[in-house]
């Protein structure tokens, strides 16, 4: 069953920052909630991680998003070291801040997403070589099919199935 998650933002701060405690499983139960989540794995080893009915596997390294309303959850080896982080935006911030956020639809998959959308690779900062530091880079989409930019640290590829 899919449950959901009522997320508590810290009193001060417009999102909730969560950390995966190492020697504890990395299994996530499906879940849900009304916030956009961004993820980042640190340390471990390959992350099966189902969004709606999309499979990922991410590496250490791979940062990912998770839309507003989608089902997700995670597993992986649970004999294995996991360092992995997180941050769940509060929607009512990023909406009085972004009133066109309650359009995006956000595709920050991994390395996955570096290959989708090879123009949201270049990085003001760079010179002739791409980024002045090993980055990869990602987009996120509007209602207006405008790209918006981020990155990410440099990783083994995310695989999706």
């Amino acid at each position: 069953m899919i449950k959901f998650e009522q997320v508590e933002q810290w009193p001060t701060l417009p999102f909730k920052f969560f950390q995966h405690h190492p020697g504890t499983p990395i299994t996530v139960a499906p879940h849900w909630h009304p916030e956009v989540e961004l993820n980042f794995l640190v340390a471990g080893g390959p992350l099966r991680f189902v969004a709606g009915n999309r499979a990922t596997t991410y590496r250490p390294g791979d940062c990912w998003a998770v839309d507003r309303r989608v089902s997700h959850e995670a597993d992986g080896d649970n004999t294995l070291t996991w360092d992995e982080f997180g941050f769940i935006i509060d929607e009512r911030f990023l909406q009085g801040k972004l009133p066109q956020s309650a359009d995006w639809q956000l595709h920050l998959n991994g390395q996955a997403s570096a290959t989708a959308a090879p123009a949201a690779r270049s990085c003001p900062n760079s010179g002739p070589e791409g980024c002045s530091t090993t980055r990869r880079f990602a987009s996120a989409t509007t209602a207006d099919s405008a790209p918006v930019s981020s990155c990410c640290p440099a990783s083994p590829s995310a695989t999706t199935s």
